[in-house]
């Protein structure tokens, strides 16, 4: 629905992206492919150690749930997830938007 209005972006932090394709079968993997590399899509990389330590300092027990904690932290946009409990532990100050 994002990518449909042509007015969002669709950030995926990698560290969320990789347990993904861990979990899809190897022949649909393309799927991923196509929505990565679409308009709108962004997919955000630890690139340096000063955004590692930022993530790391969050204590979230699990480096994906903390870099999408810090995705939410840093660019004041909302966060479409299923785990919204466990990222407002991390942060009390994130919004989030459940998936049904």
């Amino acid at each position: 629905m994002a990518l449909a209005s042509g007015t969002n972006t669709l950030l995926i932090p990698v560290t969320a992206y990789i347990p993904a394709l861990a979990d899809i079968p190897q022949d649909l993997r393309w799927t991923l492919m196509i929505l990565t590399t679409s308009p709108g899509v962004h997919l955000d990389l630890i690139d340096d150690r000063e955004k590692a330590h930022e993530i790391a300092d969050l204590g979230a027990p699990d480096p994906a749930l903390a870099h999408v904690a810090w995705c939410g932290l840093q660019y004041g946009w909302p966060l479409v997830t299923d785990r919204g409990p466990d990222l407002l532990r991390v942060s009390p100050d994130l919004h989030i938007e459940s998936l049904p």
